[in-house]
């Protein structure tokens, strides 16, 4: 799991999409805490918004797994056996 900076105490003074609060709130409720764009916002949008969120604090970064890009693969039906 990522670890973000300590935001304890400190006063949020960042205005948020609702994009990006739909975001964020569907990532809270996944196991795996992991941001997903909805299947409307493509290319550009997609990685504008998650830019922010990065540079907010809000999210970080990070490279998937062969193992979570062949489970999530799997799952949406793309990779069969």
């Amino acid at each position: 799991m990522a670890v973000l900076p300590e935001t304890k105490g400190q006063t949020m003074s960042i205005k948020l999409t609702d994009t990006q609060l739909v975001m964020l709130s569907a990532a809270a409720r996944r196991e795996d805490r992991c941001i997903a764009a909805p299947a409307s916002l493509k290319g550009a949008a997609a990685q504008k918004i998650a830019t922010k969120l990065v540079t907010a604090g809000l999210a970080k970064e990070v490279k998937p797994s062969r193992a979570s890009v062949f489970g999530a693969m799997t799952r949406m039906g793309t990779l069969t056996r």
